[in-house]
């Protein structure tokens, strides 16, 4: 087995399992998601070069675009400056040719109308949807820690208590957009942000819909939305989910957080892995890596059962196992102050 950096073996290499006839289903489905994108998603990739250079040093209503942050299938993101009250801001603006696309569009402006309505600490704030002409925006806060996929990418797996706090802030940011009636629906290490300060921040509400109201879905029949590694079965089948499909999805990202691999990884292709959500094992994160803790082995299986019935039914009754977990963990030999004791004896 290949090491990942980090000293521990991982598992790249193993021998990838067949399709089964019965994934024809799901290998008949459109899949818009990272890897393999739509059409539109495809038309902001063959633009990243040009976008970056595109804004930079523009204005775009009261902002000054200043540099250029990254893109993904929903647009360009650029770091800008608000003169009128001294605040950068980061800037998602849409392309052109995509806005012309009534459902990329309602898809994109969905985001900020569903990330607007919470204010919460574990949740990337949203300032202000605009257009200007043909180009749609929105401002929200910069996040200026980076993304937890990259963090992964560059310096392997977390610690557990480290992997259990980004969990658990995740967890915090969910529950709120679940009490507000919103589903994420692409929650990933890659839409987990930090702060300078080590808070993590759920972002892109892309894919968000109404946990009850059928009339904000916002893909065609037979479409399947997310990104594979972390979609949970009813995702992968093109069912209706509700907030129990993002607790499997934290699940499949707490995995790869402590293995530094995701989740049926040896699957092969995107279909496979797919399948493999739908039919597979639950993947024990143990096998990759033996120093994890049972207690988050169990919160794993727990997060990513097949039926969302046999899940946690809520993000608050996972974010208690993570607050037990960080709570063990971060347990220290009670400290005995010298001003306290009398003495002059150093800190344990």
């Amino acid at each position: 087995m290949a090491e990942n950096g980090t000293g521990r073996p991982s598992e790249h290499g193993r021998t990838k399992k067949p399709v089964d006839s019965a994934s024809d289903e799901i290998s008949a489905k459109t899949i818009i998601a990272d890897g393999e994108t739509s059409s539109a998603a495809s038309a902001v990739n063959r633009n990243d070069e040009s976008a970056s250079q595109e804004w930079v040093g523009r204005t775009l209503g009261k902002y000054e675009i200043i540099e250029f942050l990254g893109s993904g299938a929903m647009g360009v993101v650029y770091k800008a400056h608000d003169a009128t009250i001294e605040r950068d801001v980061a800037i998602k603006i849409l392309p052109c040719e995509l806005s012309e696309d009534q459902t990329t569009l309602q898809r994109f402006l969905a985001e900020a109308k569903a990330a607007g309505k919470l204010s919460h600490p574990n949740v990337v704030t949203i300032h202000e949807i605009a257009h200007e002409a043909e180009t749609h925006y929105i401002a929200m806060e910069v996040v200026s820690g980076g993304c937890i996929a990259d963090r992964l990418e560059h310096q392997g797996l977390f610690s557990v208590l480290e992997a259990t706090q980004i969990v658990s802030d995740a967890c915090k940011g969910l529950a709120a957009a679940h009490a507000v009636g919103l589903v994420h629906r692409d929650v990933k290490p890659a839409n987990l942000l930090r702060t300078q300060d080590g808070t993590v921040k759920v972002a892109d509400f892309g894919l968000a819909k109404g946990a009850v109201t059928s009339t904000q879905q916002m893909t065609q029949a037979g479409q399947v939305v997310g990104t594979p590694h972390f979609m949970s079965p009813e995702q992968c089948e093109s069912k209706p989910v509700d907030h129990r499909s993002d607790l499997y999805s934290l699940g499949a990202t707490y995995y790869s957080l402590l293995t530094g691999e995701n989740v049926y990884h040896g699957a092969g292709s995107t279909v496979q892995v797919m399948y493999a959500h739908c039919h597979s094992e639950i993947p024990d994160p143990r096998k990759l890596n033996s120093t994890i803790p049972n207690a988050c082995a169990a919160i794993i299986a727990r997060a990513m059962a097949k039926q969302p019935a046999d899940r946690y039914q809520s993000a608050e009754a996972m974010l208690a196992d993570l607050h037990a977990v960080t709570a063990t963990l971060s347990a220290a030999p009670e400290i005995v102050l010298p001003s306290q004791s009398g003495t002059t004896s150093a800190l344990t």
